[in-house]
């Protein structure tokens, strides 16, 4: 089975969709909750559902650029 692959543009957006909810989440915690890793993968489309967890452990530890390899 070949995995799919995916734009760095949707990489980005899941990344975005985690870590700028936490943040809103943390400052008003009535008005949003973090977006779970499975929503972001329902939302974007994203088959694997570890792919998004990957993807931000890769931004947490190289940023951007920890995303660059996969290109």
């Amino acid at each position: 089975m070949k995995f799919k692959t995916y734009t760095l543009e949707t990489e980005l957006e899941a990344i975005r969709m985690n870590v700028e909810m936490g943040s809103i989440c943390h400052l008003y915690p009535s008005k949003e909750e973090k977006w779970t890793y499975r929503q972001i993968t329902d939302k974007l489309g994203i088959q694997e559902k570890d792919r998004v967890k990957k993807w931000m452990r890769k931004y947490r530890q190289q940023g951007n650029y920890g995303l660059l390899d996969q290109l």
